[in-house]
């Protein structure tokens, strides 16, 4: 009988549904780096070969590195496409992340994920092939994830003292809703403008109240308590402003950031900024989202969120479990979204 079965033709659809979620998160959650556009260029033919009926191709590293630079700009120059895209180093990249790109895709109602394939060829100069294929399972058992719980719980696992924390949308204070109207959005756009000029307005208004304060002193005159009173006025305006912005002023450089309660809605507890690099231009841009990071503690279960180091851990953001802040305390990696416990000895 010709044409394929109905059982064919339904397997087909789920693995072109699974490359084409890929290349959505690989730009909205990869960040701007070599590795996660190779990627996907390569899932870019795998989608192309999948709506034709045909198995993804095998790219090799030379059809990638020259694809990469077609569509990117650049060159290789004297140096070697192997050497430019190292196997070890792509392989690491997508390990790195499998776990949270996995919790991402059950959000996404996903019943599976793209499997990446690294392989050296054994002809000539050996070079290295690049595949994606797919694995039936269910991604609750894949690489030893834990079964998706049954009350809709969010995933968390307790291994050697870690947890995996997960995330959630939150929502802004209503003098900000147009942050969180929308899961992401892009920087190139009216709300990533509208947030921009956020910061601009912002802070021209305590630069004018210092700058009117100024005015006022210079002019030769006794200082009274009208005086003393601006300058309190001037200086808490100042450090309101700087509490309000400075979640948004370290995105570029922490990615993630955590938000005080004033810019959070009034039945949320806990929220972050998270800002991901367009993964096309170095300019200024990328994907805006306010999210919630959170997981179980291992050690009492009560909820981890995420909260400024301070003094224990300057410069960092750790989970801190609701039942003890001080004690159960943990690491937070963005990228795999992973903690570790931060107090190594335990009574």
């Amino acid at each position: 009988m010709d044409g394929k079965s109905p059982k064919a033709t339904e397997t087909d659809q789920t693995h072109l549904s699974a490359v084409q979620w890929l290349r959505v998160w690989l730009r909205q959650e990869g960040g701007n780096e070599k590795i996660p556009r190779v990627l996907d260029l390569l899932a870019e033919k795998a989608e192309l070969a999948l709506a034709r009926g045909l198995e993804p191709p095998a790219q090799d590293v030379e059809t990638l590195a020259e694809l990469y630079f077609l569509e990117h700009g650049g060159e290789l120059g004297h140096s070697t496409a192997g050497r430019w895209l190292r196997g070890p180093d792509v392989r690491k990249w997508w390990d790195a992340r499998h776990e949270r790109m996995a919790q991402a895709a059950v959000r996404g109602g996903l019943t599976l994920l793209p499997a990446l394939e690294c392989r050296t060829s054994t002809g000539r100069g050996n070079s290295t092939e690049y595949c994606l294929r797919f694995d039936e399972a269910l991604l609750a058992s894949l690489d030893g994830m834990p079964p998706l719980p049954e009350t809709g719980e969010p995933l968390a696992v307790s291994q050697e003292g870690g947890l995996i924390y997960t995330t959630e949308p939150a929502k802004a204070a209503w003098w900000l809703g147009w942050l969180s109207s929308a899961p992401r959005f892009p920087m190139r756009s009216w709300r990533g403008y509208t947030l921009a000029a956020y910061l601009i307005v912002s802070g021209a208004v305590v630069i004018g109240i210092w700058a009117l304060g100024f005015l006022v002193l210079i002019k030769p005159h006794q200082i009274n308590s009208v005086d003393l009173a601006y300058f309190l006025v001037a200086v808490s305006a100042t450090w309101l402003d700087w509490q309000l912005l400075k979640p948004i002023v370290r995105l570029p450089w922490q990615r993630v950031t955590v938000l005080s309660d004033a810019l959070l809605r009034f039945d949320q507890m806990h929220g972050q900024f998270h800002l991901v690099r367009d993964a096309r231009t170095k300019a200024a841009g990328g994907w805006f989202s306010v999210v919630r990071y959170w997981g179980t503690c291992p050690v009492c279960s009560g909820e981890v969120d995420l909260r400024e180091g301070r003094r224990d851990f300057p410069g960092r953001l750790v989970g801190r479990c609701s039942n003890a802040p001080s004690e159960h305390v943990f690491s937070f990696d963005p990228v795999r979204l992973t903690g570790r416990d931060l107090h190594t000895t335990r009574l």
